[in-house]
């Protein structure tokens, strides 16, 4: 190709004449203002490729034998078969409902979110159903799988794809995904035999059931409901008049919840909860009992409670799938996550970072932390984190401590340990998901060396920030802008819809709104494919993850920012191989608290250009940068691709020059 070399007058003279935008918007878009990518991935991605053949089926939900298998003394609720029944399931905390809904939900609906602002009769259809158990002549085996020629044909099969993780693992208890695929049921020896095929997350999260079965009963979960697990008063009335709300016509009468997850050295045990909901609320609550989720027997439960079986067997993975029918490219849905490039830029007091590429909807986490080490903290450390602890803030349901030091076993299980001269001070995550529409959440958290300020030696002092929900139609996406702002002291953990820090810092009064922002694009099919990884393909996507980060919401005063990024499951639980500076040849890593980068090729972590022009990336824009540049694009050499299209010609050299000579970075 024709080459044009330009002195440096002719490079301020060009400069002077070419409309080049130097400011940043977070849209998940890639502004010119970031000049070229700073890092172009060279691996194809283990996370799945954003492509349309690889847009799962829907499942077999009718196919699925097993599950979740319960005995109920029919004395324990009421004493009769005319019985309706609604569930769902629900994270650990009972707050957060998912789309796994008894009866199901319209137009494969999303995540349903907070429990006590669910009101069922706001969605097409009913979320419940009539069980109508037949008599079997004969009891199940009450083993977790199904025995169709005694339960007979289901009562009620999904329809909507899961949000709670999509079980692929094939293990009976410490399995992942969470699903309710059918519903199927029949009465034996004055008990009803329940089967609830699917699978329930090891990882504690909860199946709430509710049985309208005789007068009376709760269309609204009231103030005042029994305090057993803490189960119902989260998802009833906090005193403000909200409170879970059934269809018209279901009155639940009693509550049964189920959970189970590792206690330890790898064994799954399953925990019981039952409550009666009489029409003016505070019932009789019981503790079941527990078992190591073969049973059936529970052990361990109330005097008085009633004696309630279970067995769970997790290994179903042909039910309802994690993505929905979608149509590709979607700038909202994706089927895949990749880093297939990077970029940065200090502007405006405000960190700029950009990730091209993609972010499955199914909550896998983008996850990136920020070193602004130039702050001295105590005796002169650096006030960050090079091996993550396991005692920060409880954000994202703990998902940041899942990357730490294993509290419990901190000898097998350290923490993710960063290269030796990375240490975080600010923890960053993006996660997306849903259908109809997609949800997009942010959690955040500052980062000390000697872990959160804590008040009275118990108290954080240091906030969880968290922010989103459904995708606006305009970015950027997450604002960090409230409500939600707690008062230190009056929980061990303390939460913020503002920024960590500047919510620390502001406290009684309110803290800046948006001093974090994020957007995500997911347009892009191109950029590395799970079988390939094409530098140019990779270097000129120009879609993806996009975040701006106010300076003083980082505590940075000066010198170097570094940045360390990585796709991991929905959970924290598994790393991809799509991390920020990674090496050729790099396969997903696993398990995070066993990580230590120090072992792996090259650093992974990418030290920021504070401006464009400053191509030798040694902090000022001067004539040497100049000189870098000509001869990188006298030999076509990529780095030279100031306008990531793919090629090294006179329009980089045009856009070099107005970055060359933006005033804002002299």
């Amino acid at each position: 190709m024709k080459k044009y070399v330009l002195g440096v007058a002719g490079v301020l003279a060009v400069a002077g004449s070419v409309a080049s935008a130097q400011t940043v918007t977070v849209d998940g878009t890639r502004d010119g203002a970031y000049g070229p990518a700073q890092w172009v991935n060279p691996n194809p991605t283990q996370f799945g490729d954003n492509r349309q053949d690889n847009v799962p089926p829907p499942g077999n939900p009718a196919d699925v034998d097993r599950g979740i298998e319960l005995v109920i003394p029919l004395s324990a609720i009421g004493g009769g078969t005319n019985i309706r029944l609604a569930g769902f399931v629900t994270s650990g905390d009972h707050g957060f409902a998912s789309n796994q809904t008894i009866g199901g939900l319209p137009s494969n609906r999303g995540n349903l979110g907070e429990v006590r602002n669910l009101n069922f009769n706001t969605f097409a259809n009913n979320q419940f159903i009539n069980l109508a158990p037949a008599a079997a002549a004969t009891a199940p085996a009450v083993d977790g799988v199904l025995e169709r020629s005694i339960y007979g044909s289901a009562k009620f099969v999904q329809t909507t794809f899961t949000q709670f993780g999509n079980a692929t693992h094939g293990t009976r208890f410490l399995g992942s995904g969470s699903e309710i695929d059918g519903i199927y049921a029949v009465t034996n020896g004055g008990n009803l035999y329940l089967f609830v095929a699917g699978n329930l997350e090891a990882n504690f999260n909860k199946l709430q059931l509710f049985f309208d079965t005789i007068a009376g009963g709760q269309n609204r979960l009231v103030l005042g409901n029994n305090a057993i697990d803490n189960a119902l008063p989260r998802l009833s009335d906090d005193g403000s008049g909200n409170g879970l709300t059934f269809d018209t016509g279901f009155e639940a009468d009693f509550y049964l919840n189920v959970a189970g997850g590792d206690v330890g050295g790898g064994a799954y045990g399953s925990f019981l909860h039952f409550a009666e909901l009489p029409t003016g609320g505070a019932g009789n609550g019981f503790f079941l009992g527990s078992n190591d989720g073969v049973g059936p027997a529970l052990s361990g439960g109330d005097v008085g409670a009633p004696a309630v079986q279970f067995s769970i067997d997790n290994s179903n993975i042909q039910g309802v799938n994690g993505t929905p029918p979608v149509s590709l490219p979607s700038a909202d849905d994706s089927v895949g996550s990749e880093i297939s490039n990077f970029a940065a830029r200090v502007a405006d007091d405000t960190l700029y970072l950009f990730f091209g590429g993609n972010l499955q909807t199914n909550y896998n986490k983008l996850v990136i932390f920020v070193d602004v080490g130039n702050t001295a903290g105590p005796n002169g450390a650096d006030p960050g984190q090079n091996i993550l602890r396991g005692d920060n803030v409880d954000i994202d349901f703990n998902g940041l401590n899942r990357l730490g030091t294993d509290l419990n076993d901190p000898t097998n299980l350290p923490g993710l340990t960063f290269d030796s001269d990375f240490s975080a001070d600010q923890y960053i995550a993006m996660a997306n998901g849903n259908s109809n529409p997609v949800s997009v959440f942010m959690n955040a958290a500052t980062l000390r060396a000697d872990g959160p300020i804590k008040l009275g030696g118990t108290f954080n002092a240091d906030y969880g920030s968290y922010d989103g929900g459904e995708k606006p139609a305009t970015p950027p996406h997450v604002l960090f802008d409230g409500p939600q702002f707690d008062t230190p002291g009056g929980n061990v953990n303390i939460y913020s819809q503002y920024a960590p820090r500047s919510s620390y810092l502001a406290f009684p009064n309110t803290p800046a709104a948006q001093q974090i922002v994020g957007a995500v694009n997911n347009s892009n099919v191109d950029g590395v494919t799970d079988t390939a990884a094409d530098p140019i393909a990779a270097r000129i996507v120009s879609t993806g993850m996009e975040f701006g980060i106010a300076l003083s919401e980082l505590g940075y005063q000066s010198g170097p920012i570094k940045v360390a990024a990585f796709i991991a499951s929905d959970n924290y639980g598994f790393l991809s191989n799509q991390i920020l500076g990674a090496p050729a040849g790099l396969n997903n890593l696993g398990e995070p608290r066993t990580l230590n980068f120090n072992n792996v090729e090259g650093l992974q972590y990418i030290l920021v250009r504070n401006c464009p022009g400053d191509f030798n990336n040694d902090g000022q824009v001067d004539f040497f940068d100049y000189l870098d540049f000509s001869n990188a694009f006298s030999v076509e050499d990529p780095s030279a691709d100031f306008n990531n299209d793919g090629q090294v010609d006179f329009f980089d050299f045009l856009d070099y020059a107005a970055a060359f000579s933006d005033e804002s970075c002299q």
